[in-house]
């Protein structure tokens, strides 16, 4: 009982307001007998800001309906659901091609042929024009059925061989198709679990290499389908972000964004796919530096007409993240501060719609940009939010970024009884992760120091630590953007001017 009312109340909750509006006509239209309980409980839940069924019986307690709560509900999910069926029935392209096949299933169980055939061939021309080969494989049965139905009259040898050659061909599409998904599908799997930063050479090889060496990415030919060269670049362009080599990645994502935009009907049939893409070009330009073209890359995605909340979500995160980073690199802390403040309100916006990764990566940056601006309480608050989230663990990298900017937030703030225990407890979790890099290591051993030093000897140890990390960046490029982007290297020189 507890889940079905929890899930009723989620989904009315999910539903916008045109959405409420559709369901109630909806609703009144096609509930039979006594509609009314249906609309004044799904109203008495809508009101409510966390499920309370006690409240509810008691609000309904002179109802004859209430004795039968739990059959009400059911139905009462089922009926929401079948009006967004109905609200969202020409909204997408594997929607109409469903609709088309229930007719072609009808009009041949009818016997009539000749329509059947005329509605396959409409539908074959739409689903080809969309990459949709599963359709096409049905398409193809069906063809045959009305071929055998027929007892093969007016059928030649050839069509039997040309219609077994052309499920041959989708069959090989799909197949290629579904193998750049598997690999793009690790690929990503590793970097979320690994992180965006790769630490050496050694990291790369081990935990990418052997994807990229896979045949299919010898030469783009051998991806059969647009759809397959999307995955084609988009895997290329993160494994080579991954080894610094951000002009290649740029290269990379801007090929598979050209695909999309050569075929316009991919981008309608996988809008977050292609919002992906502009994400991943983003952060291929803030690495090279170039910000205009992030800012201008921005209002392009901004631009994009999405109708879902999902794609809304993703359009944000996607948009929000980037441009909060500039403001941050570039010095802008009045926009930045202000842009955080947007972020939190749209976080609450979209709490059912974002993953959890984007929630974090977005609250980890505006701890950056509190840190960067000393107002080392608000970073103090959004380091809490990440450190205290249960979903944190399960991505290191955030987790140990969000640890290390915790320890300088805290000697910062000057709570010195608890350093002991933070440096114990983050060099414990860094270990266990196998993270204890060499920033990782100098990071703690200086703060260890710095909290114990006399005053007069803090000028000494930041230019020693500072002549340290310089020296790891030099010989490690890929310290060196661990270290960029915890913006470790500005805060000592921060310090070093007010020792």
């Amino acid at each position: 009982m507890k889940t079905v009312s929890n899930n009723l109340f989620l989904l009315i909750r999910s539903l916008s307001g045109p959405e409420k509006r559709y369901f109630k006509i909806y609703a009144s239209r096609h509930i039979l007998g006594d509609k009314n309980k249906y609309l004044l409980l799904f109203e008495a839940v809508e009101k409510q800001k966390q499920y309370d069924e006690l409240a509810i019986k008691q609000q309904f307690k002179d109802e004859a309906f209430i004795r039968q709560l739990t059959v009400i509900k059911n139905y009462l999910y089922e009926m929401i659901l079948r009006s967004l069926d109905a609200y969202y029935a020409e909204s997408s392209m594997d929607n109409n091609l469903k609709k088309q096949l229930h007719y072609i299933e009808i009009l041949y169980n009818k016997g009539l042929y000749a329509q059947c055939e005329q509605v396959l061939q409409r539908t074959e021309k739409t689903a080809t024009a969309h990459e949709k080969y599963l359709v096409l494989l049905e398409l193809a049965a069906w063809k045959l059925r009305i071929i055998k139905t027929s007892r093969f009259y007016k059928t030649s040898e050839e069509e039997i061989e040309d219609l077994y050659q052309k499920r041959l061909n989708i069959i090989a599409k799909l197949g290629n198709y579904y193998a750049y998904e598997s690999l793009n599908n690790k690929m990503y799997l590793r970097v979320m679990k690994k992180g965006w930063v790769s630490r050496d050479e050694t990291e790369i090889k081990n935990d990418y290499t052997s994807i990229i060496s896979n045949d299919l990415y010898a030469d783009e030919v051998k991806a059969l389908s647009p759809n397959a060269k999307a995955l084609y670049y988009g895997t290329l362009s993160v494994y080579h972000y991954l080894k610094g080599s951000y002009k290649i990645s740029n290269g990379h994502s801007r090929k598979f964004l050209q695909i999309f935009e050569q075929n316009p009907l991919l981008i309608d049939d996988n809008l977050d796919e292609y919002i992906s893409g502009i994400r991943n070009l983003l952060f291929t330009a803030i690495s090279l530096g170039d910000y205009n073209d992030v800012l201008k890359n921005i209002d392009r995605l901004l631009s994009l007409d999405v109708k879902t909340d999902i794609l809304k979500a993703k359009v944000f995160a996607a948009a929000y993240l980037p441009r909060l980073i500039v403001y941050n690199i570039t010095g802008q802390h009045d926009k930045a501060a202000m842009l955080v403040e947007e972020i939190e309100r749209s976080i609450l916006r979209y709490c059912n719609q974002l993953s959890q990764t984007d929630v974090l990566y977005l609250r980890f940056n505006a701890a950056c940009v509190y840190f960067k601006i000393r107002d080392f309480h608000k970073a103090l608050h959004f380091l809490s939010l990440i450190i205290n989230s249960p979903e944190a663990r399960s991505m290191p990298d955030i987790y140990a970024n969000a640890l290390l900017l915790n320890i300088i937030v805290q000697y910062e703030l000057e709570a010195y009884d608890l350093l002991p225990y933070i440096l114990r407890s983050t060099y414990l979790f860094l270990l266990k992760q196998k993270r204890l890099y060499q920033f990782e290591k100098i990071v703690l051993s200086f703060i260890r120091k710095l909290s114990d030093v006399p005053k007069a000897g803090m000028t000494d140890l930041l230019e020693q630590a500072k002549a340290e990390f310089l020296a790891l960046a030099e010989s490690n490029p890929y310290e060196k953007y661990a270290m960029e982007h915890l913006g470790f290297l500005k805060w000592l020189d921060t310090k070093i001017d007010r020792a």
